[in-house]
């Protein structure tokens, strides 16, 4: 592995393991029964120069791999096509993508500064995108943030800065808004 400290494992369309560590990604081969530790090899093989920093694997096993300074990719293994997908809008702050999740036939992810953005799942076209958090904690703040789809639909963003819940429904945020502070 990659590292000890395991993040997520993800299966994809063959069987094998995407295992998120705290230092990358490493990939099990379940026929082989062995680990590749160079997951550039595998992003080549799809066309794409870079290592992961971040692979969300859908319930359908479509991929989006997001690669540092490169951008963000769909795959879909059983099409065999790889698309590189558009942010939409130019005025969304480039960023990392720090997360991504599923809800319906959207795929969200959560850039660094909290602008989250919604893509069709079925073509990776933009559908909408909501900035409320970035515009609230100002320009450049890249931080960590994680998602979450509950079952009634709402969104639950988190990270450092608190915790935000958005209706995807009626696409706004929760009147009742959690935010956590430190000391």
């Amino acid at each position: 592995l990659a590292d000890n400290f395991v993040k997520k494992v993800q299966e994809d369309i063959d069987g094998n393991l995407w295992v998120e560590t705290q230092n990358g990604y490493s990939i099990y081969n379940t026929s082989l029964e062995s680990f590749i530790t160079t997951p550039r090899e595998v992003m080549f093989n799809f066309g794409i120069n870079g290592d992961p920093k971040l692979v969300y694997i859908s319930s359908n096993k479509d991929m989006w791999i997001y690669i540092a300074g490169k951008g963000l990719y769909l795959i879909k293994p059983e099409a065999k096509l790889v698309y590189s997908v558009s942010l939409g809008s130019a005025d969304i702050t480039k960023g990392d993508v720090k997360d991504i999740i599923e809800s319906g036939d959207e795929v969200i992810l959560v850039l660094g500064n909290g602008t989250l953005v919604a893509l069709n799942k079925a073509d990776a076209e933009f559908r909408w995108k909501e900035d409320m958090i970035a515009k609230k904690e100002g320009k450049g703040h890249d931080d960590e943030f994680s998602l979450f789809v509950d079952k009634t639909g709402n969104l639950w963003t988190y990270g450092p800065l608190g915790l935000w819940i958005y209706n995807l429904e009626k696409r706004g945020w929760n009147n009742k808004m959690i935010t956590l502070v430190i000391n």
